[in-house]
C-alpha cells in the first residue's frame, strides 16, 4: 500500500540532510514524501527542493510561515496515500521503520497502530513508551487511561503524531479541524480525537523513531499568550470528548494533563495568591530560601524562569547529567557531583523531573552523595492527588 510521509520543515538546515536521508534509505519504498517548508528562513527550503531533484517520490510544499498545525494541513491536504507517517524535519527514522509500522497495521487490522520512539539527547538514547502492555485493544477497554495513566505523568498512549501509522482520511479529517492557534498540544489535539473515532488500536512495542534533543528543540520557549493557548488546547479537547459522549471519563484526566501543560510552561500559576511560599507544586519553597535546581528539560527550565522573577528566592546551582551538551547550547549547568562541594550552601534541591520513578531514583543517588533527604523536594502527593 502507498504510504505518505509528511515532514513539516522550518529553519532545521543543519538536521534535513540527515532526516531526509533516513526516509530515502528506508526498506519500504512504496512512498509518497511530501516535504512542507513552512516559511524557512535559512537554506532548508533550498535543500528540500534539491533532494525532490534527486527521487521522484518527494513533492515540495513551499507556504508562508504558519506554524507546525498549518504545515501538517497543508502536507496531508496533497496527500494521495493509503496510510500517513509523520517525520519532524529534525529527527530521523531506522531503515526499517516504515516497513515494520506497515507490517504491523497490515497484520493486527487496527485502525490505529501505536509504537514506541527514542528520545536522544547527545549520546543517550531512552526509549519513551506507551502505558498500555502490547496487544490489540477495542477502544472503550482503554479510555479510561488514555490521556491519563494515573500515574503522574504518564499517558496511556502517547500523543506523538510521530510513532503511529495513520489511515491517511481519517487523519487528514481531524487535523483539518484543528485550531492553528495551538502550539503545545498540537499532537494531542489530533490523537486522542482519532482514537475516540475508532474501533481497535495496536499497542506495539516496535521501535525506530529517533526524536533528536538539539538546541533549538531543548529550549523550552514560552509565548506571552500561553495561557489562552493552553485554554485553547483543553477547550478542545473538552468539547472533543464531549462530541463522543465521553466527557465524563475524561474530566479528570483533562485535569492532570491541565496541570502537567501547566508545570511545563507557566508554573507560576499554581502560586496565585503566595506570598510567603513558593513553588507549590512541590509542596511550598520558602521565601528567601536557596534553591538548587536538579534537571535542565522542559520542568527545570520552567522554573528556573520563574524563580529568576522572585526577588526573594535565590537559584544558588543547577545540574542535569547531560550538563556538558546544555552547556554548549548556553545553560548554566553543572554535574551533578557539584553538590557534593556545595553543602551548607543551599537549602532545597528541586527534582525538576515528571517522572515519578526518575524522580525517586535520583532522590536515592542525591542520598548517597551525602544531601539531607529532608532537602530533597519533588512534586507533593496532594498536588499530585488534588
Amino acid at each position: 500500500m502507498m504510504v505518505s510521509v509528511i515532514v513539516p520543515v522550518y529553519n532545521i538546515s543543519g538536521y534535513l540532510e540527515r532526516c531526509l536521508q533516513s526516509i530515502l534509505s528506508q526498506t519500504y519504498v512504496d512512498l509518497e514524501i511530501i516535504l512542507v517548508d513552512d516559511g524557512s528562513e535559512d537554506s532548508s527550503g533550498q535543500i528540500c527542493d534539491q533532494y525532490a531533484e534527486i527521487d521522484n517520490r518527494i513533492r515540495v510544499i513551499h507556504k508562508k510561515n504558519g506554524g507546525l498545525v498549518s504545515a501538517r494541513k497543508a502536507g496531508v491536504s496533497v496527500a494521495s496515500g493509503d496510510y500517513v507517517v509523520w517525520v519532524d524535519g529534525d529527527d530521523w527514522i531506522e531503515p526499517d521503520w516504515i516497513g515494520n509500522l506497515v507490517k504491523v497495521q497490515e497484520n493486527s487490522g487496527a485502525d490505529l497502530v501505536a509504537a514506541n520512539l527514542y528520545f536522544d539527547i547527545g549520546e543517550d538514547s531512552r526509549i519513551i513508551h506507551n502505558g498500555f502492555d502490547p496487544g490489540i485493544y477495542e477502544t472503550r477497554e482503554i479510555l479510561y487511561g488514555l490521556l491519563y495513566s494515573g500515574v503522574f505523568y504518564e499517558y496511556g498512549i502517547n500523543p506523538h503524531m510521530v510513532t503511529k501509522i495513520w489511515k491517511r482520511e481519517r487523519v487528514s479529517e481531524i487535523q483539518g479541524q484543528v485550531d492553528e492557534r495551538i502550539m503545545a498540544g498540537e499532537d494531542a489535539a489530533v490523537t486522542y480525537p482519532y482514537i475516540l473515532g475508532t474501533d481497535s488500536i495496536f499497542v506495539t512495542d516496535l521501535c525506530g523513531y529517533h526524536y533528536v534533543q538539539h538546541p533549538g528543540a531543548m529550549t523550552k520557549t514560552v509565548t506571552k499568550d500561553e495561557d489562552f493557548r493552553e485554554k485553547l488546547l483543553l477547550m478542545y479537547l473538552e468539547n472533543c470528548f464531549r462530541h463522543f459522549g465521553v466527557e465524563s471519563l475524561f474530566r479528570n484526566q483533562l485535569r492532570q494533563y491541565g496541570k502537567y501543560l501547566a508545570i511545563l510552561r507557566q508554573i507560576e500559576i499554581f502560586d496565585c495568591g503566595n506570598k510567603d511560599t513558593f513553588l507549590q507544586p512541590f509542596g511550598g519553597i520558602a521565601k528567601d530560601s536557596r534553591v538548587v535546581i536538579y534537571g535542565a528539560g522542559g520542568v527545570g527550565q520552567s522554573v528556573y524562569r520563574y524563580l529568576q522573577t522572585l526577588d526573594g528566592m535565590s537559584i544558588v546551582g543547577w545540574a542535569d547529567r547531560n550538563y556538558k551538551l546544555y552547556r554548549e547550547f548556553g545553560f548554566s549547568v553543572d554535574s551533578p557531583e557539584f553538590l557534593m562541594s556545595m553543602e551548607g550552601l543551599f537549602d532545597f534541591v528541586i527534582i525538576a523531573n515528571i517522572n515519578r520513578n526518575t524522580a525517586l531514583n535520583i532522590t536515592g543517588y542525591l542520598v548517597r552523595m551525602g544531601i539531607d533527604r529532608g532537602k530533597i523536594c519533588w512534586f507533593s502527593e496532594k498536588f499530585l492527588t488534588e
